[in-house]
């Protein structure tokens, strides 16, 4: 499925489904089964560092409407702390200059949010494999609220990065990240 969204803004290309999705995101999730997966990707003209883009779209640290969305209705596993590893409580286990990966789970879910930029672009990728059946009826769900939020996400993160001075830039990785970590 392929959907055009936007008003007055960039516009956002979504695509939903394993078929469709860029080839990229099932080669980083390290999820056992895909057994969901959408991306969101729009043109920003900002060339900015993958971990600066996470930040900039979930924030340092969860707040209320996140962690009611992710912990109270999905059961996540959301850390309230902030540390140069976590973004909005997720954990980063992989990041480089153009990408990020951030995981969560719970008893029924593991989550991967991809964060991935380059070329004036910003990618939001979700990928999801069901561990049990009921957190996946779940999140079947719940993903269409998702699909409706994550296109603000980037628009409120462009705007964000638009307003700030902290520009690195594509040749300088952020403190301490300057490579894929496994």
């Amino acid at each position: 499925m392929n959907e055009r969204m936007g008003r007055n803004r960039p516009t956002v290309l979504a695509t939903r489904g394993i078929a469709v999705v860029p080839a990229w995101i099932p080669a980083v999730t390290e999820l056992e089964r895909i057994d969901y997966v959408d991306c969101f990707q729009m043109a920003t003209g900002q060339e900015r560092a993958a971990e600066e883009w996470a930040r900039a779209l979930l924030g340092d640290r969860a707040d209320a409407v996140q962690r009611f969305l992710w912990v109270g209705l999905l059961g996540l596993n959301i850390d309230r702390g902030a540390s140069a590893d976590l973004v909005a409580g997720w954990r980063m286990v992989q990041w480089s200059l153009t990408q990020v990966r951030l995981v969560t789970s719970s008893r029924g879910l593991h989550v991967n949010l991809i964060v991935r930029c380059g070329d004036g672009s910003v990618s939001l990728a979700t990928a999801l494999h069901y561990r049990r059946r009921i957190p996946g009826l779940k999140w079947q769900i719940l993903s269409a609220l998702h699909r409706r939020l994550a296109p603000g996400l980037l628009h409120g993160g462009a705007e964000r990065l638009r307003g700030s001075t902290d520009h690195r830039g594509p040749s300088a990785a952020p403190p301490g990240r300057d490579r894929l970590r496994p």
